[in-house]
């Protein structure tokens, strides 16, 4: 579906910026502020908003494998824009968790830390998987 093409584009966009950027959140010090703070509306630093990107992050990226476009290969056509949703989207979710100190477990987890050490490289890497979707959309692998 077409719909879930725009969705997929858009926000993997959207949350690779937020990653590659590192913004600040509103509850952090004056003195912390992140490279992306200017340029980002004040909605984008709300903890609600990056968790809620990031759910909607997965989702897409999970509904992107079930609905392929008209033409296009099933599956293998978007996986790579749908693994960088999903892979965003968990990054997104998972520094909301650390923020909010809601698991030791899953703080104590070595490959989820390692995850958010690379959370700058999985922002870049959603912002390529987005401008090639977009502007390559009927190429296989992409």
């Amino acid at each position: 579906m077409i719909q879930f093409y725009f969705l997929s584009v858009l926000v993997n966009a959207l949350a690779g910026c937020i990653l590659f950027f590192g913004v600040a959140s509103n509850g952090d010090s004056a003195g912390d502020k992140a490279p992306g703070d200017s340029f980002f509306p004040s909605f984008a630093r709300s903890e609600s908003f990056r968790f809620a990107l990031g759910i909607a992050a997965i989702a897409v990226g999970i509904l992107k494998l079930l609905s392929p476009v008209d033409g296009d290969v099933p599956f293998i056509g978007d996986i790579l824009p749908a693994v960088m949703g999903v892979v965003a989207g968990f990054s997104l979710i998972y520094e909301h968790v650390k923020m909010r100190k809601i698991s030791e477990k899953v703080e104590r987890n070595e490959y989820i830390r390692r995850l958010l050490d690379y959370k700058t490289y999985i922002g870049i890497a959603a912002m390529i998987s987005a401008a090639l979707h977009f502007l390559f959309p009927s190429v296989v692998i992409i």
